[in-house]
């Protein structure tokens, strides 16, 4: 067993899972320790779900799998749902999840870990171009996002997102984040009293009809250029 691969004890059930991705093919099921993946590995699964502890290296390694030629930026045409509610993140993820999801054009399904996770995360373009994803479970379990930079941009089937109702820890840019989001109605960024930025952050989303902001008083100067354009 390779260092990268940590054991998650979960004292709930008693199980013990290590740092492994269930991969569905159709019908044939595979498992692939972290420290095994490699580029392009996984990047025909129908569904994988995610166990034990994912530090930031370990979920790079996850991304580059999905994606064919191991480029952040490939399609990835297969992968429907992705079931991580079993896993838990550790450590600073500051590149581990960005990306992650970019271009998963046949995703509908996420559901992050369940576990609350006060370590600074970024979400930098995790969802961008999931045009077919209509679900994302746990995100409220996500204490201190460090930035949403276009992190559901061209989510068109996305009609929900909740954050967390703690106060997020840090100061936090929401530019192009919901994009051209068809579906979404409402959204509740009362959780983030630091903003610095929400350039474009609603860019056609026709269907809004309530953003509520957080009561306190924001310390910074925020960038509003075009933040609710074509919100009609």
């Amino acid at each position: 067993s390779s260092m990268n691969d940590y054991i998650y004890s979960d004292t709930v059930t008693g199980t013990t899972l290590l740092t492994n991705v269930i991969v569905y093919r159709g019908k044939s099921k595979s498992t692939y320790k972290a420290s095994t993946l490699e580029d392009g590995l996984i990047a025909d699964a129908d569904s994988i779900v995610v166990e034990g502890s994912w530090d930031d290296s370990n979920l790079q390694l996850l991304r580059y799998a999905l994606k064919t030629n191991g480029s952040t930026y490939t399609y990835n045409h297969t992968l429907k749902s992705a079931d991580m509610s079993n896993a838990i993140f550790i450590g600073e993820i500051s590149y581990g999840m960005k990306y992650m999801f970019y271009e998963c054009d046949s995703l509908k399904f996420v559901a992050l870990p369940s576990s609350a996770f006060s370590g600074k995360i970024s979400l930098e373009e995790t969802f961008c171009h999931c045009n077919k994803l209509a679900t994302i479970e746990n995100l409220d379990k996500l204490q201190n996002i460090s930035t949403l930079y276009g992190t559901f941009f061209e989510c068109y089937k996305l009609d929900n997102v909740k954050f967390t109702e703690k106060a997020n820890q840090n100061n936090v840019n929401l530019p192009s984040t919901f994009g051209y989001c068809h579906t979404l109605k409402a959204i509740d960024l009362s959780s983030f009293t630091s903003i610095s930025s929400l350039y474009e952050t609603f860019y056609d989303c026709p269907l809004l009809k309530e953003v509520k902001f957080a009561e306190t008083t924001n310390n910074n100067t925020i960038y509003l250029y075009y933040t609710f354009y074509k919100c009609n």
